[in-house]
């Protein structure tokens, strides 16, 4: 029985023992769990705190970078400004190389027209001193006509004294060597006039163009009174009229005679060479005496505001050439005209009036018949008229149009 109460005493032990272990357990455990709860709270709220730091600082980096997008954007936008103002400077800068380039261009072509304007010039100044060189000997051949006259007005009256006072002649000769006398004396004067007007002519500036028609009209005159005493020399009685004059006389009558022959024939030839041209009115050839003109259409020769001859009018000059070539004793001047129209502004760095533009077409011409026909250049000289001897009104198109000419007039050398 003592056994059988012990064993209940001692189960209900190990019992109590379980549960206080259970307890222990129990209290263990839930003092570990609170230990990792706290532990856990901790870590997250260190974990709450750090990710909050974080997000301010995601945030600030986000705002940075939208920042940094934005003067991204800009910097390309003003890259791209600055690549169309890049292009726009070179285009520009190709645009003035070449707007350079071409006004070296020329400045160069307008540097290489006044050298040939220059060269042109001096060729016009040799032609003026060779003219003024005529003029002077054309000068003193007048007064040795004149000392020629005078001596044979002496011997005139010397033979009308003797008349009169040996008496050996009737009344009718007398009056006859009278007549003879006053024609000489006559002849004498318009001589001495004529070498006035050529000592007058030659101090004209020749640029003006005194020179070539003017100074042929007073060497017609000067031969007109040379011939006049021949007709009553001839007829008045051998043993009045001195030989020396009479000789003379006959002499440059045979000689104006012979130059008018001469005229008629180069006249002829050049109508039967030009009859094609003179049918289509491109030239027109006159004759006076013993003197010759051609003129020719300005448009046939060059081009507005130029002295470059035309192909059509090389062909021309071709044609005239063979007979100008054959003349002698005779000069050929070569006379520029134009309409009263201004020049216009894009030539007048070349010729600044119409007086430039006259004489530089008037030397061209000479110069391609001296070059290419192997005209002796002494009979060849170049006058610019400008529009102060007009063939035609200026007041029509029609008119400047044949006041835009050249003309060639061949007549007795000075």
């Amino acid at each position: 029985m003592s056994n059988d109460a012990s064993a209940p005493e001692s189960s209900g032990k190990g019992l109590f023992w379980v549960c206080v272990a259970l307890l222990v357990v129990a209290v263990g455990v839930g003092g570990w769990l609170g230990y990792k709860y706290v532990a856990q709270s901790e870590i997250l709220a260190l974990k709450e705190k750090e990710l909050g730091v974080n997000k301010f600082e995601i945030e600030d980096l986000v705002s940075k970078c939208s920042v940094a997008d934005q003067d991204a954007k800009k910097a390309q936008r003003e890259l791209a400004s600055t690549k169309s103002q890049v292009a726009a400077l070179e285009s520009e800068r190709d645009a003035l190389s070449k707007a350079v380039e071409s006004k070296v261009g020329k400045a160069n072509e307008t540097l290489v027209a006044a050298k040939k304007e220059l060269e042109a010039c001096r060729g016009r100044e040799l032609e003026s001193q060779k003219l003024k060189d005529e003029c002077e000997k054309k000068s003193a051949t007048v007064q040795q006509s004149v000392a020629a006259l005078q001596q044979s007005v002496e011997e005139c009256n010397k033979t009308v004294a003797v008349f009169e006072a040996g008496g050996k002649n009737s009344t009718d000769e007398v009056g006859q060597c009278r007549e003879i006398l006053i024609a000489v004396q006559k002849d004498l004067a318009a001589c001495r006039q004529t070498m006035i007007d050529l000592q007058t002519s030659d101090k004209q500036p020749p640029e003006q163009g005194l020179s070539a028609v003017q100074m042929d009209r007073l060497q017609v005159e000067l031969e007109a009174c040379l011939r006049k005493p021949s007709a009553p020399l001839e007829a008045a009685p051998p043993d009045v009229v001195p030989a020396p004059l009479l000789l003379s006389a006959q002499a440059e009558a045979a000689a104006a005679e012979k130059r008018v022959q001469e005229a008629t024939a180069t006249y002829d030839a050049l109508l039967e060479r030009m009859k094609k041209e003179i049918q289509e009115k491109d030239v027109a050839i006159e004759r006076f005496k013993d003197m010759i003109k051609i003129t020719i259409v300005g448009k046939i020769l060059f081009d507005t505001a130029s002295v470059a001859i035309t192909a059509k009018g090389h062909d021309l000059l071709d044609k005239l050439s063979p007979t100008l070539k054959s003349i002698k004793e005779k000069n050929i001047y070569v006379m520029g005209h134009t309409d009263s129209q201004t020049i216009n502004p894009r030539f007048t760095y070349k010729f600044p009036t119409n007086w430039e533009l006259s004489g530089a077409r008037a030397a061209a011409v000479v110069r391609y018949l001296m070059d290419k026909s192997d005209i002796e250049p002494a009979q060849l000289a170049a006058v610019g008229r400008a529009s102060y001897v007009p063939s035609a009104d200026n007041e029509s198109e029609l008119g400047r149009a044949r006041n835009r000419r050249v003309e060639i007039l061949i007549a007795p050398a000075l």
